[in-house]
């Protein structure tokens, strides 16, 4: 206790009573601050120190609280702008995904609708690319998902998807190619190979550019641009396979004489045949070996009565020595269509068909085509009846 009281003391001490002397006009007064005033004064001005100090702190720490919390919204804001972009980004590959994968839906559709491909063998029974539970979307997104876990999701989604069309585009690529190996065969048969074929083919294209608006969406390497080419082929070589003279001349006949060189019947000189005669009784029916249109329809010397057919792509036929010809020039005329009757009219014998095919301005032997009448008429979709084949 005595050492609080001359603790205080010491303090007081430390503020002994002043007297300030003021003068004005002459006279002179003095202000007296005795200690307790000292004290006050000086116990008003901690206080007020304390409190100048106590606000500054406290604007201080307000200010770093604001700044922190400035940067903080700040952070949140590039967080967001780069949430947004990868969202953005996200959204332009699933819809690049999927109008890729939409456009080599829809080509796939228009090329399983073509006509003229037998799909037949090929079951479509579930659509291409349609995994099983695809429209059950609560089996594959959660509503936590994270962006990044969906856009995994999508992409197995789109790649299951993917991998069945490719499939698919596989499957019908060979099926074409067996189709056209098909053909290959049966034009082999008859005597024809299809690469030249094609080259050989006469006739003329063009016309103005207007490209396909959905196959320039597709990449340049996809499969369906195989297929598409695949087909066009097989269209084109079913197009010139459908001009060959594929039906037989006549109902019932027997070869008289071969293509090629033979001794000729009159002068028993080598000469060349340009094509082959078939013997059938007087007044049988000379029929149409394919469709075409009738460029000549009268008499000849070396032929007699003589009908000439243009079946386009190159190919005409020719049928001589008829006793009579039941076409005009310039007819249409479809296959299996009458026009003639065997006769012997011209350079002959007796009673028989002169036959000759040509091809591009060139005779051609007749024979492997009517040996492989049947397989021909098959690739022309003409239902042939294989218990007529000759070969």
């Amino acid at each position: 206790m005595t050492q609080r009281v001359s603790a205080w003391k010491r303090f007081v001490a430390l503020f002994p009573e002043h007297q300030i002397y003021l003068r004005t006009n002459g006279k002179v007064r003095f202000l007296t601050l005795s200690t307790p005033v000292q004290l006050s004064m000086f116990a008003l001005g901690l206080v007020l120190f304390t409190w100048i100090s106590i606000a500054t702190w406290t604007v201080i720490t307000h200010s770093q609280v604001v700044a922190n919390k400035n940067s903080a919204i700040s952070d949140a804001q590039g967080d967001y702008e780069a949430l947004l972009s990868d969202m953005g980004e996200l959204q332009r590959q699933v819809l690049s995904d999927a109008q890729r994968l939409e456009i080599r839906q829809k080509l796939l559709k228009d090329l399983i609708k073509d006509e003229t491909v037998d799909w037949s063998e090929i079951e479509f029974d579930k659509p291409a690319g349609m995994p099983a539970g695809i429209g059950k979307q609560s089996s594959y997104f959660t509503p936590d998902a994270t962006p990044w876990a969906v856009e995994s999701q999508v992409k197995v989604i789109f790649r299951g998807i993917e991998v069945e069309q490719l499939n698919l585009s596989r499957h019908l690529l060979a099926h074409i190619k067996g189709q056209r190996k098909a053909v290959d065969t049966a034009l082999e048969r008859a005597g024809f190979e299809s690469v030249a074929l094609l080259a050989d083919r006469a006739g003329a294209t063009g016309g103005p550019l207007v490209e396909d608006p959905i196959a320039k969406q597709l990449p340049e390497n996809d499969i369906l641009f195989d297929v598409m080419t695949e087909i066009a082929a097989l269209n084109e070589l079913r197009q010139v396979a459908g001009s060959i003279p594929s039906a037989q001349p006549l109902p019932e006949y027997y070869i008289s004489s071969n293509f090629g060189r033979r001794r000729d019947p009159f002068t028993k000189r080598w000469a060349w045949h340009a094509g082959i005669d078939l013997a059938a009784w007087h007044g049988t029916a000379v029929l149409a070996a394919n469709d075409g249109i009738v460029i000549h329809a009268g008499y000849k010397p070396a032929y007699g009565r003589m009908v000439e057919i243009d079946h386009g792509n190159g190919f005409k036929t020719r049928y001589g020595h008829m006793r009579k010809v039941s076409v005009k020039k310039g007819a249409r005329v479809t296959q299996g269509v009458k026009v003639g009757e065997v006769g012997k009219t011209g350079r002959s014998t007796g009673p028989h068909l002169h036959y000759e095919v040509w091809h591009n301005g060139k005779p051609i032997n007749p024979t492997s085509l009517l040996k492989a009448t049947q397989h021909v008429l098959e690739i022309q979709g003409r239902n042939p009846n294989r218990d007529n084949d000759p070969s």
